[in-house]
Formats: C-alpha cells, structure tokens, sequence
C-alpha cells in the first residue's frame, strides 16, 4: 500500500486483484446494482498525465477522509478535459471496471488485507454500534444523574444559607423598627 510522504501514514483506497496483480484505486466498495461487487480504476493502464492527476486527488485528506472517492472524484476535475468530472472523464475513457469483491484485496496494514465487502461490513457493524451507543448508555445516564443531583444539592445549600442570612437581617431590621417605635412614643408622650 503507498504511503503518505509527508506524514508517513498508509493511505486508502489502494488495491490489488488477486487473479491478475492490476493494481487498483477502488472508487465504490460496493456497488448498488450488485452488492458483490465494487467500482475500480486500473491505474496503470491510465496515460501518465490522468494518472498522476487521479492518484494526487486519491492521496489528498479529503479523500483519504472518506471510505469511497467517487462522489469526491465527480468534483474534480483533469487539466486535459477541464468540462468533464474526473469521474465522467473516467467512464467516458472506459477505465472504471466493476470486478468481483472477492477477487480483490484492499491493503489495510501491511500484514493485513481485506475485500471491499468485508471493509463495508466492518463500517455498517461500527456504525451500527456507535448508533446503538448514542441512543442510551445506562453509565452515561446514571453518571449524568448524579452530577444533576449534586448541583441541585448545592444550589439548595446555597438557598438555605442566603434565607438564612436574609432571616437574620429581618430580625435584626424588626427590632431595630421595634426599638424606634419605642422611642417615638416615649417622646410622643408628656412628662408627667
């Protein structure tokens, strides 16, 4: 599998057919008319030009971003055919090739490989766990219970501090007023 030049990561959507060796930049993992099978370019057999253009778009992080480039593929376009998507370009050349899942072998890591099928597979299964994730997570609920709980638990305390200084202060308020009655009707009345 090639690997990224500037940060040394193996890059995606690299592939090789078990029964003849074409090396392949796989488009589509799987194909909607046939779930079995899956949407390559033979690489090699492209002119220099369209080669080095397609395998330039293919490296880039936006594709390396994303597990099928063809939707990435009908946005770009080649210097020699500035009208036409690369993708358009391609199937207008003949070059895009729908072969048989099996037979070809996407490099994961270099001790490991898998068919597009099974690549499609692994990401349904991941997305169906982190779906199924998302929707409720028992640890998640309670822990987000008990940190609603002890907020609310400080909000009270802080609520009875303050009704309690406030208390303070009306008595202190009612005796002060209690006290000036007190001496307004002390001077109110006559000496006797």
């Amino acid at each position: 599998m090639p690997v990224n030049e500037l940060t040394g990561k193996q890059l995606k959507h690299y592939a090789q057919d078990e029964q003849t060796k074409e090396r392949y930049v796989v488009i589509a993992l799987q194909n909607d008319t046939d779930p079995n099978t899956c949407s390559v370019v033979s690489y090699d057999r492209l002119d220099s030009d369209l080669r080095s253009e397609l395998l330039s778009v293919v490296n880039s992080d936006e594709c390396q971003r994303v597990p099928e480039i063809w939707k990435i593929l009908d946005t770009k376009f080649f210097y020699s055919y500035p009208k036409q998507t690369m993708l358009q370009v391609l199937r207008a050349l003949r070059q895009i090739k729908i072969v048989n899942s099996d037979q070809v072998r996407v490099e994961i890591t270099p001790d490991q490989t898998m068919t597009p099928k099974e690549i499609v597979d692994a990401i349904n299964l991941y997305n169906k766990e982190k779906e199924a994730k998302s929707h409720f997570s028992p640890e998640v609920s309670a822990r987000e219970a008990v940190i609603e709980n002890s907020v609310q638990n400080e909000e009270i305390e802080s609520l009875k501090e303050r009704m309690g200084t406030m208390e303070s202060q009306i008595n202190t308020l009612s005796s002060s007023i209690s006290e000036l009655i007190s001496a307004i009707k002390q001077s109110v009345q006559p000496n006797e």
